[in-house]
């Protein structure tokens, strides 16, 4: 389990010691005691939110090239 240390955390008698501000990666029962015994000095760590993907936009395509789109070949009179 990851836990945010706010901040230093020593407990002599557990063995733990922790210097803060960071986020730490421990077992379930340490984490269990780590927020009975320092609420304050510890948090779940929240993982960051990705964006999801955004969907390909497909462009709109160029008109296919034929006789429609040239110039017409020779001029009307006026």
């Amino acid at each position: 389990m990851k836990l945010f240390c706010k901040g230093k955390y020593h407990n002599q008698p557990a063995g733990l010691h922790f210097d803060g501000p960071g986020v730490i990666d421990i077992d379930e029962a340490k984490a269990q005691f780590l927020l009975r015994d320092a609420p304050e000095n510890f948090e779940p760590a929240v993982e960051p939110l990705t964006p999801a993907p955004l969907p390909k936009v497909e462009g709109i395509e160029e008109p296919p090239v034929d006789k429609m789109v040239k110039a017409p070949s020779r001029k009307k009179g006026v």
